[in-house]
C-alpha cells in the first residue's frame, strides 16, 4: 500500500496544531503569568512581629535611668519599620548566649542590637540588607596611655572581651589569647573603669552610647577596623523578610535612616 497519502494528512494535523499552540486562540483574561495575582509581600497585615533584644546595649536598645522607658535605635527603627511594613513590634529580651539558637528555634523572629553581618552567622540565620557600616575602635579610660594601635599591640596591657563577640575575636588576633580576660557582656565597661583590664575592642556605634552614659571617663584610642557592616539577623525561613527589606530600602531612599543614624551614632566613622 502507498503510505505517501498518509504521511502528508499527519503533516498537516501536526502542522495545525502547532499553529494552535502559537497564539491561534486568544488567551483568556486572568491567564497568563499569574503575577497580578501574588499577594502583596511588604504588607504583614497588621501582624505582631517578635524583636530579640536585651535593653542593656546603649544607644541600640536600653532602659532609659530617668523615666524607665525603653529607649534606643533598635526601637524607633522598628517602630518606622512597622509603619511602612504594617505589623506592631513586641520586643522581648534575650541573653547574648543562645540568641541565635532561640532564633533557629522560631523564639523571635527579628533583631537589631547592633550585630555584625558574618559569614559564619550567616549559615544559622538570615539577614536583612545592611543598614550600618562602621568599624571596631579601642575604647579605653581617658587618661589612657594608649596614643595608638602599634603602643597597644606592643605592650602589656589586658584587653577584656565578651566570648563569642566579633570584638572578642578581633581582641585576639591582636595580641594573642593570653592578653585577652573573657567578661560578661553587662560588666564590661564596669571592669574596664575598674581597671581590671587596660581596654577593650569595641563596636563603634556602641561606643558613643558609653561615652555619653560615663561622660569624660572613656576615650577612643584608635581605629582596628573599618568596613564592617550591621544587619538585622532573622530566624530562618520567616516570611516576613521581604517586608522588612522593603522598609529598609524605603527608608532608606526617603533619608529617614540617615536621620535615625545622624540622632543615635553622631559622628559615626570619623574617628
Amino acid at each position: 500500500m502507498n503510505a505517501r497519502p498518509r504521511t502528508i494528512l499527519v503533516a498537516v494535523l501536526l502542522l495545525s496544531l502547532g499553529l494552535a499552540a502559537c497564539g491561534g486562540q486568544p488567551e483568556a483574561e486572568g491567564q497568563g503569568s499569574g503575577m497580578q495575582d501574588w499577594p502583596d509581600l511588604t504588607d504583614l497585615g497588621g501582624a505582631t512581629i517578635v524583636v530579640a533584644t536585651d535593653n542593656q546595649w546603649v544607644p541600640w536598645a536600653y532602659i532609659d535611668k530617668a523615666d524607665g522607658q525603653a529607649k534606643g535605635f533598635d526601637h524607633d527603627l522598628f517602630a518606622e519599620i512597622c509603619k511602612r511594613a504594617n505589623c506592631t513590634p513586641e520586643f522581648k529580651e534575650f541573653s547574648w548566649d543562645g540568641l541565635f539558637e532561640a532564633g533557629q528555634a522560631g523564639e523571635w523572629d527579628v533583631s537589631c542590637w547592633g550585630i555584625t553581618l558574618t559569614l559564619e552567622r550567616s549559615k544559622v540565620i538570615d539577614y536583612s540588607d545592611p543598614i550600618i557600616q562602621y568599624g571596631a575602635i579601642i575604647l579605653t579610660k581617658a587618661d589612657t596611655t594608649v596614643k595608638d594601635l602599634d603602643s597597644l599591640v606592643n605592650s602589656e596591657l589586658i584587653l577584656g572581651g565578651v566570648p563569642g563577640s566579633t570584638e572578642y575575636i578581633t581582641s585576639v588576633k591582636l595580641v594573642g589569647e593570653e592578653r585577652v580576660k573573657a567578661i560578661d557582656a553587662d560588666l564590661l565597661i564596669e571592669g574596664l573603669l575598674r581597671d581590671d583590664y587596660d581596654a577593650v575592642v569595641y563596636d563603634e556605634t556602641g561606643a558613643y552610647g558609653v561615652m555619653t552614659e560615663y561622660p569624660g571617663e572613656l576615650t577612643i584610642a584608635a581605629r582596628v577596623t573599618s568596613g564592617e557592616f550591621v544587619a538585622l539577623p532573622m530566624r530562618p525561613g520567616w516570611p516576613g523578610q521581604v517586608a522588612i527589606n522593603a522598609a529598609l530600602n524605603e527608608m532608606w531612599k526617603d533619608g529617614s535612616m540617615q536621620a535615625l543614624v545622624d540622632k543615635w551614632f553622631p559622628g559615626l566613622g570619623e574617628q
